[in-house]
């Protein structure tokens, strides 16, 4: 299945969109307490500020468009198993193909090893 869908720039270092998002909190913060000082100008001033924070996000972020082909192997899982995975676990996910599970979080499978299996001519298994 192809998914789409907007993503922050790969290229940034986790602190780095930290720091953006607490500046444009604290943009945020600074511009209610404009709004209130100028009340006859509100509608001109929250307008503006508005754009400046959008503008800062976007500038720093750089959202991407991604496009993946994505398939909820995680779901096929725990259909197999008829329960909640654990490290190690085994699933035949048919088309010769199996999966390990590598690695859970809480309640989400976050790694899997996929093997696919091919039968040779001469009738032996071969994988890939």
């Amino acid at each position: 299945m192809l998914s789409t869908h907007l993503g922050a720039s790969a290229d940034l270092p986790p602190w780095a969109v930290i720091a953006a998002c607490v500046l444009a909190a604290t943009s945020l913060i600074l511009l209610a307490l404009e709004l209130r000082r100028h009340a006859r100008k509100s509608a001109a001033v929250l307008t503006s500020g508005l754009l400046a924070v959008a503008a800062l996000l976007g500038a720093v972020l750089r959202p991407a468009r991604v496009s993946a082909r994505e398939s909820p192997v995680g779901a096929r899982v725990v259909d197999g198993l008829g329960r909640l995975p654990r490290a190690g676990d085994k699933v035949d996910l048919g088309h010769g193909a199996t999966a390990e599970v590598i690695g859970i979080s809480r309640r989400r499978v976050t790694r899997l090893r996929v093997k696919l299996v091919r039968e040779e001519s001469d009738g032996k298994d071969v994988a890939r």
